[in-house]
C-alpha cells in the first residue's frame, strides 16, 4: 500500500510527540511530592495539564492516525503481529485513560490541598500511574517505533 506524505508526516509527528512526552514524563516525577508543599495547587495544575496533553491528546493522535496507518501499511506476513500489537496498545490506552479519569476526579476534590490524607492518596495514585505509563511508553519504544521507522523508510525509498 502506498503511504501518503500526510501519513508520513503524521507518523513523524507522533514519534516526535512521543519522544517529547517521554522526556517530560521522566522529569514530571519531581512534581509528584505534593505533601507539605506550599505550591501543591500549582503542581496539581501541572499534573492535570500533563494528563490532558500528554495522555489524552497523545493517545487520540495514535488512535486516529498512527494505528490505522500501521494496520493498513504493513505487509501481509507482518499483519498478524501488527494487529496484535495495536490491540495490546489500544487496551493499554483504555486502561490508562480510565486511570487518568480517576486521577482527574481526585484532583477535583474540594479542599484537596488542605487535606494531607487526600494529598498522600493522590501522590500514590500518580506514582502508580507513572509506572503504568512508563511501561506503556517502553512497549511503544520497543515494538511500535521500529515498525513506524520501517513505514517511513519504505516511503523515503519510493
Amino acid at each position: 500500500m502506498e503511504t501518503s506524505n500526510s501519513s508520513i508526516e503524521a507518523i513523524q509527528k507522533a514519534i516526535a510527540d512521543h519522544r517529547f512526552k517521554s522526556e517530560f514524563l521522566a522529569n514530571l516525577s519531581q512534581l509528584v511530592p505534593l505533601l507539605n508543599e506550599r505550591d501543591a495547587s500549582r503542581k496539581i495544575e501541572c499534573l492535570r495539564s500533563f494528563l490532558q496533553s500528554s495522555v489524552v491528546e497523545h493517545f487520540a493522535l495514535e488512535e486516529k492516525t498512527v494505528f490505522p496507518l500501521m494496520l493498513s501499511a504493513n505487509s501481509i506476513q507482518s499483519k498478524l503481529v501488527t494487529t496484535e500489537l495495536v490491540a495490546r496498545l489500544q487496551a493499554d490506552h483504555v486502561f490508562l485513560l480510565g486511570e487518568a479519569t480517576k486521577l482527574q476526579a481526585r484532583m477535583a476534590q474540594p479542599d484537596l490541598t488542605s487535606n494531607p490524607a487526600a494529598l498522600r492518596e493522590l501522590e500514590q495514585s500518580f506514582r502508580e500511574f507513572f509506572g503504568f505509563i512508563q511501561r506503556h511508553a517502553g512497549e511503544e519504544d520497543k515494538w511500535l517505533h521500529p515498525l513506524l521507522a520501517q513505514v517511513v523508510s519504505r516511503h523515503s525509498r519510493s
